[in-house]
């Protein structure tokens, strides 16, 4: 029996065995890959940042829902069904994200630094060569990627839900359009003029119709009512009927209420209680309601719209007529805004006010970069005490520190000092705070 040859092993290559040659380019690119490597602690980095967004994601995801709660009860308290406007309600969820993405960032951060100094696991990295730079870092990291989601986030979603929010009315109009068949329900008025409470509907058709009023000199119950009834009308007025109808216009902005068999109550407070004076009106009252769309005002516009507006502004300030051809289509719509308003005094003001809500917005996305430096400096110095200090230390500097001076910083905008330097105040004493502490963590 003849035995096969015997095949001869690889030998490894003598080029991969003996060390590269001190000025080749593989041993540059040997130490720059083990630089990279070895003194740059990955796997500490992935840690930290890690458990800073998870709590983080818990405060955005607990203030969103708190604020939503708030939204809910208020809703529910003017008598409106949630069932109703849930859709609006859903999207108040994102819109408290402009101020909760920076607080929430520091809450995690001294939440999380603050435990890695408590449970001395930051001596445990010191001891490994790993210095206080290596906490900065991948924290300052996701401020950055934070910074850029807030920037987005505050220049384009928010304002819509803003602009959403404002036009509830015109929601609530297409709700009517088919409003089907059912018992209780409420409906919203347009510009906060009351409620209309149904008792039972079958289409357009109404029953028992209850209007909690709150007459307005714009309001169109006030002339419909005041021809029945003599004197001036009080802060809120009752009207009940027995049935009514409602018709949508043709232009789907505006619906005809009438009511019939109609009783309007006047409350009169005497010695002390409230009594209510009946008026039966015999005729048939038909109130026209409008539930147009508002104007944008400067927190509706994004931010690229809110830089377009303020050029218009600025180009109406110039004598120069505008040219129709070139500017005149791009600016049509401002120029429908603003009514044709061509006073220096307001359109200065629209500019002050229109640059403060821009600079605003970057003031709260840059407040990612300017919170981390001192949640983690104040959670690495107070490292003596309890975990829990560098929460309330940091958040109460927060509170006693920037949101006064936005405040101040909001108002000289609106005044018209140097809007963009005004509303950089908060986060220039912020920096330079952090700055100051950083220096002595670092040189400690």
């Amino acid at each position: 029996m003849e035995r096969a040859p015997a095949r001869a092993l690889p030998l490894p290559s003598l080029q991969s065995e003996l060390p590269a040659a001190p000025g080749s380019s593989r041993s540059r690119r040997h130490r720059r890959r083990t630089w990279w490597v070895q003194r740059v602690p990955w796997t500490i980095y992935g840690y930290i940042a890690g458990e800073v967004f998870r709590v983080f994601m818990l405060g955005v995801i607990a203030i969103s829902l708190i604020y939503a709660t708030l939204a809910a009860y208020q809703t529910v308290r003017s008598g409106v069904q949630l069932s109703f406007i849930w859709p609006i309600l859903l999207s108040t969820v994102a819109y408290p994200l402009y101020f909760s993405v920076p607080i929430s960032f520091l809450f995690a951060i001294t939440l999380v630094v603050g435990r890695l100094v408590g449970d001395l696991e930051i001596n445990a990295l010191r001891t490994h060569g790993i210095g206080h730079a290596h906490v900065y870092a991948p924290v300052l990291g996701l401020g950055v990627v934070l910074c850029a989601v807030s920037y987005y986030l505050n220049g384009w979603i928010v304002p819509q839900i803003h602009y959403d929010k404002r036009n509830l009315q015109s929601y609530i109009l297409k709700q009517i359009e088919n409003l089907g068949s059912g018992a209780h329900r409420t409906i919203l008025l347009p510009d906060g003029e009351g409620t209309l409470w149904v008792g039972a509907y079958e289409g357009s058709e109404l029953k028992r119709v209850r209007v909690d009023l709150v007459p307005d000199k714009d309001s169109g119950f006030v002339p419909a009512i005041r021809e029945h009834i003599l004197g001036s009308l009080p802060q809120k007025v009752t009207i009940v009927a027995n049935e009514g109808r409602i018709e949508i216009n043709p232009d789907r902005k505006s619906l005809v209420l009438s009511l019939r068999s109609v009783e309007v109550l006047i409350p009169e407070v005497v010695r002390g209680e409230v009594f209510h004076q009946r008026c039966t009106v015999s005729d048939s009252i038909v109130v026209p309601l409008a539930f147009m769309d508002k104007t944008p005002g400067t927190k509706d516009r994004t931010s690229a719209d809110l830089t377009r507006y303020i050029e218009y502004l600025r180009r109406k300030l110039d004598p120069r007529p505008i040219d129709p051809e070139e500017e005149g289509i791009v600016y049509a719509a401002y120029e429908a805004s603003d009514s044709g308003e061509t006073r220096r005094e307001t359109l200065e003001r629209k500019i002050a006010s229109a640059l403060t809500e821009l600079h605003r917005r970057r003031a709260f996305a840059f407040s990612c970069l300017t919170f981390p430096l001192l949640g983690v400096s104040l959670s690495l110095l107070l490292n003596k005490h309890s975990r829990i200090i560098p929460f309330f230390f940091g958040n109460l500097t927060v509170i006693g520190l920037y949101y006064p001076l936005l405040m101040i910083a909001v108002a000289l905008g609106d005044a018209g000092f140097v809007p963009g330097l005004s509303m950089a105040l908060p986060n220039l004493a912020l920096l330079v705070l952090g700055a100051f502490l950083t220096r002595k963590v670092l040189t400690r």
